[in-house]
C-alpha cells in the first residue's frame, strides 16, 4: 500500500487494537521476551485446577442413541473441555 503509514496499515487489518501492557518476568527466560512479557500473570495451580474442572453436560438419552450419534455426542463434549479457555 503506497501512501499509507504502518500506523494506517494496522488499522485497516484489524477491528480492534489494543496497547500491549508488558509485566517483569520472574522466570529469567522469560525476560526481554516481548511475546511473554506482554501475556497475563502465569496461573496459580488454584487456577489451573478451576479451569480444568469443567464438567461437561449431560443428557441421559445420549446413551440410547447409535455409537455413531453418540460418537459426535462425545466429540463435541471434548470441544466444548477444551475450548473453556
Amino acid at each position: 500500500m503506497q501512501g499509507v503509514t504502518a500506523s494506517e496499515t494496522q488499522i485497516l487489518h484489524c477491528e480492534e487494537m489494543v496497547e500491549a501492557i508488558y509485566s517483569d518476568q520472574i522466570v529469567q527466560d522469560y525476560e526481554s521476551n516481548p511475546l511473554i512479557e506482554a501475556l497475563p500473570p502465569i496461573f496459580t495451580e488454584d487456577d489451573v485446577i478451576e479451569h480444568l474442572s469443567v464438567i461437561p453436560s449431560y443428557d441421559e438419552k445420549e446413551r440410547t442413541l447409535n455409537a455413531n450419534y453418540r460418537f459426535h455426542c462425545v466429540q463435541t463434549k471434548i470441544v466444548s473441555i477444551f475450548s473453556a479457555f
